[in-house]
């Protein structure tokens, strides 16, 4: 039996991949932006949305 933690996890899942969509002139835009040294962990950022909405719902 599907427990509705999971229902609710998985729904939150979804939209914050659905938030996601980058096109390529996004990509482009983001590139060009001067972002502080201490930002490393760029590529970790969709994971940590995805965590947060999941830890919300």
């Amino acid at each position: 039996m599907i427990k509705s933690w999971m229902v609710i996890g998985g729904v939150a899942f979804l939209v914050a991949l659905a938030a996601n969509v980058i096109t390529s002139s996004d990509r482009q835009w983001f590139k060009r932006l001067q972002r502080p040294r201490w930002l490393t962990f760029e590529g970790a950022i969709p994971i940590i949305w995805t965590v947060i909405f999941i830890c919300g719902a």
